[in-house]
């Protein structure tokens, strides 16, 4: 999807070698890239 600013978000829903469901998001934006794991606690985030 791309959203009103022109960032292009990839979004996946899935598993982890643990069993743990989580959400991988992947956003493009203009001068860098965010990555974000999410559980259902706590999130990760790479940008």
């Amino acid at each position: 999807m791309v959203d009103d600013d022109g960032n292009t978000h990839w979004l996946w829903y899935g598993i982890d070698n643990e069993g743990l469901e989580c959400t991988l998001a992947l956003v493009l934006y203009e001068t860098n890239v965010r990555l974000t794991i999410a559980y259902e606690y706590f999130q990760i985030c790479y940008i």
